[in-house]
């Protein structure tokens, strides 16, 4: 500066950082909502995300680019299951969970953003904008094990007198990776076919 000048121009902005977070558990019944009987779970990789093309579109490997940083859940102290990312800029960001072999997401929305799931199927969040200093621990995933059952019906067809029985098998196979209880099995061709079969652990057939 010379004698008598002023400079108004020197200016600086400054911002708190943010943050997000903060929840992964094992969905057991697998209807999208936190009950308190279920456990979080440790080790399941979280990846954040900016949005850098800023069109609020989730783009995880795509116009988004790769993830910005990457974390395990883990204890916090308090329970299984939490994880966080911190010392952000102010801005848009989202979520991939990585689910375990033989897991998969569950049912997004089912209640309030607090004690619920998040995630699509393939285990990305929704955009969240974040503010200057604000944290945000509302982002959480629930994963479960399906479960799967098969049943096969035998003979296709067969040809009976007029007045007799036809006689069917029906095959019970529970094809997933979880135990299934209270398996009952109704044919609506007659009552004759109604059986309870109880629990079939996984690959177990029941005729």
């Amino acid at each position: 500066l010379v004698s008598g000048e002023n400079n108004p121009t020197l200016d600086a902005g400054v911002f708190l950082r943010a943050g997000l977070g903060d929840y992964v558990w094992n969905d057991i019944n697998a209807n999208g909502q936190q009950d308190g009987f279920e456990p979080g779970t440790n080790g399941i990789v979280a990846r954040l995300y900016r949005d850098t093309d800023d069109d609020g579109v989730a783009e995880p490997g795509g116009d988004d680019g790769a993830f910005l940083a990457t974390t395990n859940t883990y204890n916090n102290g308090v329970g299984d299951g939490f994880y966080s990312f911190t010392n952000l800029i102010p801005g848009r960001y989202f979520v991939e969970f990585v689910a375990p072999v033989g897991m998969v997401f569950s049912p997004a929305d089912a209640v309030g953003d607090a004690a619920d799931s998040d995630v699509n199927a393939l285990g990305v969040s929704p955009v969240v904008t974040l503010s200057s200093g604000q944290y945000d621990p509302t982002w959480d995933a629930g994963i479960y094990v399906p479960s799967a059952i098969m049943l096969d019906k035998s003979p296709d067809l067969q040809l009976v007198t007029a007045g007799s029985n036809a006689t069917f098998v029906i095959t019970v196979t529970n094809t997933g990776l979880t135990t299934l209880t209270n398996v009952f099995v109704r044919d609506p061709a007659g009552v004759a076919c109604e059986r309870l079969l109880g629990t079939l652990a996984p690959d177990e057939v029941a005729v």
